[in-house]
This record gives structure tokens, sequence and C-alpha cells, in this order.
């Protein structure tokens, strides 16, 4: 077992070893060894997404369609993942724990499960690793509503606020549930490319939370 290497390719088999168990992975092991559920199951959300398109061409308000349907994906991908990874749901008890920590939790013992086999890392690699991680990446952290984005989007929000108030009398109801919509879209934009400008620092969270929770596993 190498334990010379550098901190930096100890990181990249971390990352590496992250994607792999991640929600991402995890589907991706269900479209390989379950085709049977996996692609039945995406033909049906292929067909209800182009319905659901076809809905929307006739009438805009029918997007607000979107969010059960993502809710909808959302649960029964879990249901999935939890079904195909039985055998861990059942020896962790997954299960008894709180719903939307179930994934998280997964992804953690199959992390783990990694790092328990790897020839590269060692629990006692744990607080260097981290050590290392914080210094290479101390960036200030901005929170949501502080980020640039967001203060235009709230900035456009009130400025038409004030603005509707003024023209009340003269719009109609689709107007104002399309200026709705259009506030609330533009916030989820904003948040979901906050989000993503976030997500290397969220990786880098998570790594280091999932070491040390193994380093202290007997």
């Amino acid at each position: 077992m190498d334990n010379n290497l550098p901190n930096i390719v100890k990181w990249a088999e971390l990352y590496r070893y992250y994607r792999e168990t991640d929600r991402g992975g995890m589907i991706k092991s269900l479209r390989i060894n379950t085709p049977l559920f996996y692609y039945p199951t995406l033909t049906i959300y292929m067909i209800l997404g182009i319905i659901q398109m076809w809905l929307i061409l006739k009438n805009g308000l029918w997007f607000f369609l979107l969010i059960p349907y993502l809710i909808i994906f959302y649960f029964f991908s879990n249901y999935g993942i939890l079904k195909y990874y039985k055998s861990y749901a059942n020896k962790y008890e997954i299960k008894s724990h709180p719903y939307f920590n179930r994934i998280e939790l997964l992804h953690y013992i199959l992390f783990s499960e990694k790092l328990s086999t790897s020839k590269k890392i060692l629990k006692n690699d744990v607080s260097n690793l981290i050590k290392w991680n914080e210094k290479a990446n101390n960036n200030i952290s901005i929170s949501f509503f502080n980020a640039p984005i967001v203060l235009v989007v709230l900035t456009v929000f009130f400025g038409a606020l004030l603005k509707y108030m003024e023209l009340e009398k003269y719009l109609n109801k689709n107007t104002i549930v399309i200026m709705i919509f259009i506030v609330f879209f533009g916030l989820w934009l904003s948040w979901s490319i906050f989000d993503l400008s976030k997500i290397n620092e969220n990786i880098n969270e998570n790594v280091s939370k999932f070491l040390k929770r193994w380093e202290i596993e007997n």
C-alpha cells in the first residue's frame, strides 16, 4: 500500500469515489444492472414530459405541473435506488432514519466501503487531507441573498411590484399570474445558478464530512 502519495493524488481518488457513489452513480448502476426497471421508467417519464410540454404550449399556466412532476421523479428515483441497494438499506437500517437523509446515508456507506478497500488512503490520512483541502479552498463564502445575481432579481421584483401597485386597476388576472410566475421562476433560476457556482465547495464539504465519519468508525 503506497501511503507516500501527494495529497492532490489522494483527493483525486476521493473525488472519483464520490462521483461513483453519489445519486448519479447510483442511478448509473440502476441503468446498467436493472435495465428492465430503468428503461421502462425512463420511457414513462419521457412520455409524461412530452404531454406536459404539449399542455404548456396550449396554455402557459400548465407550467406549474412541472413542480409535481419533479417531486414525483425525486421520490420515485429514491424508491428505485433504495430497492436496488436493499441489502445495504437492511444491514444499516437506513429506513429507520429520516426520509430525506436516507440517500445521503447510502452515499456515505458506499463511499466508505470504497475507502476501506483503497490502496491509496488510510484513516491516518484523514486529518491531513482535510487540512490540505481547507488551505486549498480557503474562499470567502457568500450567502444566497448576498449573491449579486439574486440582488438583481430582487431589485427587479420590487420595482415590478411597485409598478404593479400603480397599474393594478388596468391588469387582468392572467397578467397578474404571469407576473407572479416570472418572479418565482427568476428566483428559482437565480438559486440554481448560485447552487451550481457552489457545487465544488459543496462536494469538498461532503467529502470532508464523510472522511470524518469514516475515521471514527471501528
